[in-house]
């Protein structure tokens, strides 16, 4: 059962009967309670997780299951993430397959090797041991796992372990007979019949591997004898298991099957991902993360991933987590089969055999540990919360967003359900119930008992999604606050609460049971609930406060297992009892002393920090922090107190003094690394009067109330926290007036601007061109807005990445009033005079077209590759001479009205260079505006860049 991308055998003959040559998207489904039947889109745009719901519908799949399952292409060897979008059209002929991805072993619990898996339920007393917890699978979720196991086996696509000898190979044929027995005794107790009349009837060939039936018809006629005697043998020998009534357990057959199918693979249900480039970072060498799309790199530190150097194999399951090894040999990205050997084509012609050399796994991390994902391109970065970091670069951007899902997934199984590492592989179902705080499909017990252990108060709610109707949202409401006695007693179970029904008709349309009023989303329905009251027969029921999910929330909907004994190591093992003394010590000898008595002083002993606190070493070395230093150090605070949030833990007291920096990181290669310190005194046992020191960290409900202490209040003060790194150590809020002062807080792009990136990459002139229309393509939208820029220059234009610029430094920016056309500037400043249009340098007027004349400058700088001895101001110096002051302003505007320009750039098209010199117009009508600019350079990227690439074709 190939659970994964490169346990896939991609044969097009094993799969004929799952393909279709009609357009549009089919989805095939393994198993349904109608038989196995296809899902087939012929219109229209579709989500993954859509269509997955709609294929656990067809095969009622329960919504607590459902989050098992993902599409998968067999063509392509590739997973979909749950966000990603269908677009369906007569032009699209697709298939894709319904698989359970998310796969535990020994969730059956027949492996006395394996832990068990299971479901997490709580236990009734401290003494309870974790052996008997939910199932893993519902009946139908069993039931389609055991076809998909059965169809992957027979076929030849479940990762079998290679017979390494004689004996070996032995083996594999007797358990092969015996999975076939299993096979087929299933088919007859569905059946009502013997076991020996339906091996009559279907031949054991069909349910035994493709490959291993292959070389039964190449055998001669007395092996195959010998092999017919001995599946014979089997079926008389094969006791069907039977319950006092007589009734065949079905599920003791799944069972057997899938764990021997286990014991026959190698990491079943395990994903392999061969990669260019992977490496494991420690903080300290690891490069600033920066708006969760890039790093802070030069081209010198990427590896190109077209051009391995070195081959690496990344696993991950779900017991393991995730585990990788190198490869000596590398070998070119192809479709592969099971343990990246190549896939056979079912022709019996082998591919050429590449051999590697297999080293053991090392073990990374699991995914409790992960914090975040990062995805850049085919990079994928996996964060651990002790701030190491797995640097992976994947084949192409589709593997990376497979892989960042399937790490997602496992972590919202085995972690936290209601949270997501990865924002470009978010479940649309997990974004949703985040922002509107409802729960997964948690049993109703579940919910109870979360309410008891809240205020319980009248007014108080939970959303869950029902485990039974994917449309449905169950709300659970307290009707009336119950004696803290009763509630000890477990008095009035369900006395005290009523669920009601939220019904989703459309992805925008949600309908309260017996309300016909439909709302756009939930967070709207509820607030149009509050002061209202909901009956229910003789009941009246007010909803007031919601009651959202909280981090590393326990319930049915986790998957954990079971710490085997053998995996703790036993104190016999840790002390050597050969080498210990005893003596007998009589009570009496005993002194008891209390701990609080004045002969100790009560201390805390903590580490010793060498740089001492945040807020002193912002203040003093405030000028030669960067942004990406600061960045780093809110980025160690957040995964500090992410680890005391996990823990249930309140810190209190949360502010720059009590953060600690053992590693400055301000020279060159370095970073930072800070520690979070004890919260000192806290604030709970000062007066009104002590806390106003420390308000602008404490929240508004705590002010007041001191007992509101939460995880909440230390969210506030981080958040203040990060205001003071960002202002260098300077307290918040400490002027008691607040000033208004308009501020323009841009984007970081870590790139830089195209005056410092253009020299140092090798950017084509297609590539140019096209940042060329952006800049017309922003510079048109600004306008829209009647603003002038001003200051438009390649210097203020950045890289966010290889394919797109953005305009930036609006310091210059003026608005331009409705009834006027122009902005008349009265103090010049340090103004860009060499980019400025002959009119602006005489009548101090700005308009739209004096932001042309710039761009045409802008495009200059561009197409000379912003070089120092080509730029506007050396190329109008040479021309005027060297001059000081105000005659340079004087001689430039002689020099525009003479009609001198700037000088046609080496290897610049003579077509460009004429759009350039519309751009200098003297008068500012005849000068083209953006929006005419913007196809006119579409059109110009497209034709060089066909020309581009076709001349790198001819070179291979």
């Amino acid at each position: 059962m190939a659970l994964c991308p490169c346990t896939v055998m991609n044969s097009d003959t094993k799969l004929d009967g799952c393909h279709s040559s009609a357009s549009g998207l089919r989805v095939h489904l393994y198993w349904s309670s109608e038989g196995p039947q296809d899902l087939v889109f012929t219109e229209g745009e579709l989500v993954a997780e859509d269509i997955c719901i709609l294929a656990a519908q067809k095969c009622s799949i329960s919504p607590l299951c459902h989050n098992l399952y993902a599409l998968y292409d067999l063509k392509e060897n590739l997973w979909y993430p749950p966000n990603h979008v269908f677009k369906i059209d007569k032009d699209l002929c697709l298939t894709l397959h319904y698989r359970m991805r998310f796969y535990f072993k020994n969730w059956h619990g027949m492996s006395e090797k394996e832990p068990r898996v299971y479901r997490w339920t709580p236990k009734r007393n401290d003494y309870e041991k974790f052996d008997q917890g939910s199932p893993l699978f519902d009946h139908m979720s069993l039931n389609y796992i055991f076809s998909q196991g059965k169809y992957d086996f027979v076929n030849g696509i479940a990762p079998l372990k290679e017979p390494q000898n004689e004996q070996e190979l032995h083996v594999f044929q007797n358990e092969s007979l015996g999975m076939a027995v299993l096979h087929l005794s299933y088919i007859a107790v569905l059946s009502g019949r013997s076991l020996s009349e339906v091996a009559k009837e279907i031949s054991f060939k069909g349910c035994i591997p493709k490959t291993f039936r292959a070389k039964i018809d190449k055998c001669n006629a007395l092996t195959k004898i010998r092999l017919k005697r001995g599946f014979r043998k089997f079926v008389r020998s094969f006791h069907l298991p039977v319950v006092g009534s007589g009734k065949v357990i079905q599920h003791d057959i799944i069972f057997k099957y899938l764990s021997t199918l286990e014991n026959l693979c190698t990491n079943l249900g395990g994903e392999i991902f061969r990669v260019s480039y992977l490496e494991v970072l420690p903080e300290s060498s690891r490069t600033p993360y920066i708006n969760n799309r890039n790093y802070l790199q030069t081209t010198e530190n990427i590896i190109c991933p077209t051009l391995p150097t070195q081959e690496y194999e990344v696993l991950v399951t779900g017991t393991e987590g995730i585990q990788w090894r190198i490869l000596k040999k590398p070998a070119p990205f192809k479709k592969t089969g099971w343990k990246g050997k190549p896939a056979d084509s079912g022709s019996g012609k082998s591919s050429e055999a590449v051999e590697f050399t297999e080293k053991p796994y090392s073990h990374f991390c699991d995914f409790k540990e992960i914090t975040h994902l990062v995805i850049s391109d085919c990079r994928v970065s996996v964060h651990r919360q002790d701030n190491k970091c797995l640097d992976l670069v994947l084949p192409s951007h589709k593997q990376a967003l497979s892989f960042a899902a399937l790490i997602d997934g496992y972590s919202r199984l085995t972690t936290d359900s209601h949270h997501y590492l990865c924002h470009e592989v978010a479940s649309p179902r997990v974004v949703l119930s985040i922002t509107s705080g409802i729960h997964g499909p948690m049993q109703p017990h579940y919910v109870t008992n979360k309410l008891r252990r809240e205020e319980n108060k009248e007014g108080l709610y939970v959303l869950r999604w029902s485990a039974l109707d994917f449309s449905k949202i169950i709300m659970t409401v307290v009707s009336k606050e119950k004696p803290e006695f009763e509630l000890l007693k477990g008095s009035g179970n369900f006395q005290d609460m009523k669920q009601f029904q939220i019904e989703r008709k459309a992805p925008n349309a949600y309908v309260l049971q017996g309300w016909e009023r439909s709302f756009p989303s939930v967070k709207e329905l509820l607030e149009s609930l509050k002061g209202c009251l909901l009956k229910s027969g003789n009941e009246s029921y007010m909803v007031k406060k919601c009651c959202p999910p909280l981090p590393h929330e326990f319930s049915n909907l986790l998957i954990t297992k079971n710490v085997k004994d053998s995996d703790v190591r036993p104190l016999t093992a840790q002390l050597n009892l050969s080498q210990l003394s005893f003596h007998q010590i009589r009570k009496e000898e005993i002194i008891q002393k209390n701990n609080h008595s004045p002969h100790f002083t009560d201390i805390i002993v903590e580490e010793y920090v060498e740089f001492g606190p945040l807020d002193v070493l912002l203040r003093k070395e405030r000028r030669k922090l960067s942004p990406e230093w600061s960045l780093t150090v809110i980025k160690q605070l957040a995964s500090a107190l992410s680890y005391l949030e996990d823990k249930n833990m309140v810190h209190g007291n949360i502010c720059c003094k009590n953060v600690l920096v053992a590693r400055k990181g301000l020279e060159e290669g370095s970073s930072p690394f800070i520690k979070v310190s004890d919260p000192g005194i806290s604030f709970t046992v000062l007066t009104r009067e002590e806390r106003v020191e420390r308000i602008p960290w404490i929240a508004p409900e705590c002010v007041q109330n001191v007992n509101k202490l939460s995880l909440g209040a230390d969210k506030w003060s981080f958040g203040t926290t990060v205001l003071e790194i960002c202002c260098h150590g300077e307290v918040p809020l400490k002027e008691r007036t607040l000033s208004e002062i308009v501020q323009l807080i841009m984007e970081y792009l870590p790139l830089g601007s195209l005056r410092d990136y253009l020299p140092k990459h090798a950017v084509g002139l297609g590539q140019l061109l096209l940042f060329a229309k952006q800049i017309c393509q922003g510079m048109s939208y600004l306008q829209s807005q009647r603003y002038v820029h001003r200051d438009l220059a390649a210097r203020n234009v950045l890289v966010e990445n290889e394919n797109v610029v953005k305009i930036g430094d609006f310091g210059l920016a003026k608005a331009i009033p409705e009834h006027q056309d122009y902005y008349r500037v009265k103090d010049d400043g340090d103004s860009p005079v060499f980019w400025y249009a002959v009119d602006c340098l005489k009548e101090g007027k700005f308009n739209f077209a004096s932001d042309v004349w710039s761009f045409g400058v802008t495009l200059y700088e561009l197409l000379t590759y912003c070089e120092t001895r080509q730029s506007p101001p050396a190329k109008f110096i040479e021309m005027i001479g060297v001059t000081h002051g105000q005659m340079t302003v004087v001689r430039l505007i002689e020099l525009l009205e003479r009609g001198q320009r700037l000088p046609c750039p080496k290897s610049c098209p003579l077509e460009v260079y004429q759009l350039m010199n519309k751009c200098w117009e003297s008068d500012p009508v005849r000068r083209p505006p953006f929006q005419e600019l913007i196809p006119v350079f579409q059109k110009l990227y497209e034709r060089y860049k066909r020309i581009e690439t076709s001349n790198i074709l001819q070179k291979l």
